[in-house]
């Protein structure tokens, strides 16, 4: 019952105890109209989703740090299975740990479900760098004494007689004897012979020009220091001539125009490929691998490996090889 409701049975009651206690006739009571109910608003909570794990769902366990065996097991133990692995180098992440999972730590997912992880290569190491080599200087001669002069006495002259001349005549002067030049040359002190420099230890990498090297791809890394996963069959070469590149990706091979400074900048031209070596004309996909030699601009060789960077930080790693015979393919023009 209302409040209202309540409130107009009371009158009610009320005017019939006062018609009965003063003897007059009880007026007749009028219904007062009840109000109209509303809905009271309750506290109760609606029900919303949540990322709580339910049977069917769990939450990813954060294996961050932990070896990757170790995150194997957590991962089984959740119910989960390994996605794709992946490694990658890290300055705070010891090798062989892993780094992060896709999807993270704490996401709910459905059980059965692939996580793809990344597993530390620790610090990327810093390439040394190549030696300049040092000139040889060139023995300097000894100077040759000069001999000085030397000087000649003077004869002194005889002053004239002031006394008058008497009629005697008188004994000539006598010149002063001469004085006798030396005989003696003076000697010129030995010489020593001149003195070789030290010899200079051979820097143990040389830097090279890039016409007449052949190359393997070893690394290849994208602008996050993540390894770029490239086909297990995709074996990558790369030889340099005075103008041009060529080189074969897996059976395929292919050809294209460079140029190159002793500052270390590059240029890759349009890069032609053919498939003539491949089985029913189908090759393995090297558009990735490709589209990063032509982005190419700078590079840097020596005797030990050979790097092409593309501005945007993207890294193609090379270690010497062989030279090899490879399909013919013409640069385009």
């Amino acid at each position: 019952m209302s409040r209202s409701a309540r409130l107009g049975a009371g009158l009610v009651l009320l005017m019939l105890l006062t018609a009965c206690w003063g003897g007059g006739s009880a007026p007749t009571p009028t219904r007062t109209p009840a109000a109209p109910a509303t809905d009271a608003p309750t506290d109760e909570p609606t029900d919303e989703p949540t990322d709580e794990p339910g049977d069917t769902t769990v939450a990813v366990p954060d294996v961050r740090g932990e070896t990757e065996a170790d995150a194997l097991v957590a991962l089984g133990a959740a119910g989960l299975t390994a996605g794709d692995r992946r490694r990658a180098y890290s300055d705070s992440v010891r090798s062989g740990r892993v780094i992060r999972t896709d999807p993270r730590a704490g996401v709910v997912v459905e059980r059965g479900t692939a996580v793809d992880y990344v597993v530390s290569r620790g610090p990327e190491p810093t390439p040394s760098p190549t030696p300049k080599p040092t000139r040889t200087p060139k023995p300097t001669r000894t100077p040759r004494p000069t001999e000085e002069p030397t000087a000649r006495p003077t004869e002194r002259p005889t002053e004239r007689p002031t006394e008058r001349p008497t009629d005697e005549p008188t004994a000539p002067p006598t010149a002063p004897p001469a004085t006798a030049e030396p005989t003696a040359e003076p000697t010129a002190p030995p010489t020593e012979p001149p003195t070789a420099p030290p010899a200079t230890a051979e820097p143990t990498a040389v830097a090279v020009l890039l016409p007449g090297t052949t190359w393997a791809l070893t690394t290849a890394v994208d602008e996050d220091a993540t390894d770029i996963v490239l086909p297990e069959e995709l074996l990558v070469t790369l030889a340099f001539g005075d103008t041009d590149l060529s080189g074969t990706a897996g059976c395929a091979a292919y050809a294209a125009p460079y140029s190159a400074t002793t500052d270390g900048a590059i240029g890759v031209g349009e890069i032609s490929m053919t498939l003539e070596g491949c089985p029913d004309g189908e090759g393995p996909d090297a558009t990735a691998y490709l589209d990063t030699l032509r982005a190419a601009a700078t590079w840097a060789a020596s005797s030990t490996h050979l790097r092409l960077a593309t501005a945007e930080g993207v890294r193609l790693v090379y270690a010497p090889a062989e030279a090899q015979a490879s399909p013919s393919v013409s640069p385009p023009a």
